[in-house]
């Protein structure tokens, strides 16, 4: 008995070695297939979240005009796609210290409310290094995702956005010529000709009315129509006005439905019915929408700021500095 204990010790010290270098090896071959896998969760993970960063960019979630406009058609080209550029810069970076140094970022995450998804037993795990590396990137990666595509006022990702925008001039510049067109736009007395012809309800003498009367107003909405009929016609803008918050088509069939009542409205009919009361107020909505429209249509076709400029004299207002 004793004789047989002794032969089972000593064969296993001298299969020992042999099996240690085996578990050694598997453990190197898996340590090797995790970090290939996590690198190719890195690289994709970048480029999906370079993608997200430029979409969350341009979400419409700034009003212009009381309208969430996309913020690429409220800054100048060059000035939109240098900060689109900066903010995915810093959104690829952050996603990259979340996925390669998670354990030293896993402490911030305390700070901001989680989605279901991310419950605090996995952040315990990531603490304790318990989790799979594979599942602490994949939560990271989660997480980053989630946070890309919140709206809300503690996403600090968007906050960076938001500032970013400020910096670019968003909302500003398009909301400075919208408030330019509502309270000091001159229409040039070499279109008033054109607009006449073009539209219906709409008198010479109109155009040197006070700006506060429905007249005014129309005649002034009357132009901006006029004006960006002519550019939608040159074909040269086709994705601008195809853009379908902007709702160009429609706002045309809605004007041509206001042109016949105003028409009606300034013969001065006998009888007249709730539509025609109410046309003062609907002549001020057209007024401030199609004001947008011509705001971001400036901006859209000048890409510098000495053209828009400009193209701002042309049209009948000071430059939006």
């Amino acid at each position: 008995m004793i004789r047989t204990l002794l032969s089972g010790i000593m064969l296993f010290a001298v299969c020992s070695p042999g099996l240690a270098q085996q578990a050694e090896a598997v453990a190197t071959s898996q340590l090797s297939d995790s970090n290939i896998f996590h690198w190719i969760i890195t690289v994709f993970g970048t480029l999906w979240a370079a993608r997200l960063a430029s979409r969350a960019f341009n979400r419409p979630s700034v009003p212009l005009a009381d309208v969430p406009t996309f913020p690429m058609y409220m800054t100048s080209r060059i000035q939109y796609q240098l900060g689109s550029l900066i903010f995915i810069i810093f959104a690829c970076s952050f996603f990259l210290a979340l996925v390669r140094l998670h354990r030293e970022v896993v402490g911030i995450l305390d700070l901001l409310p989680l989605p279901v998804t991310i419950s605090k037993q996995m952040l315990q795990a990531i603490r304790e290094q318990s989790a799979s590396y594979l599942a602490v990137v994949s939560a990271m990666g989660v997480l980053y995702l989630y946070l890309l595509t919140k709206e809300t006022e503690w996403n600090l990702l968007l906050m960076i956005r938001d500032t970013i925008q400020r910096w670019i001039s968003i909302p500003q510049l398009a909301g400075r010529i919208v408030a330019q067109i509502r309270f000091s736009l001159s229409v040039p007395k070499e279109a008033v000709a054109n607009v006449i012809a073009s539209s219906r309800g709409v008198g010479e003498q109109d155009f040197r009315k006070d700006s506060k009367t429905p007249d005014r107003i129309w005649a002034e909405t009357c132009y901006m129509r006029w004006w960006l009929t002519e550019g939608h016609s040159s074909g040269e803008d086709a994705s601008f006005f195809s853009e379908e918050s902007f709702g160009f088509v429609k706002f045309l069939e809605e004007f041509q439905r206001t042109s016949s009542e105003m028409e009606r409205w300034k013969h001065g009919g006998a009888r007249v019915d709730l539509t025609i009361a109410e046309l003062p107020q609907k002549i001020k909505d057209l007024h401030s929408r199609i004001a947008r429209l011509v705001a971001c249509y400036l901006v859209y076709r000048n890409g510098s700021k000495k053209e828009l400029y400009r193209a701002a004299g042309n049209f009948g207002i000071e430059h939006p500095k």
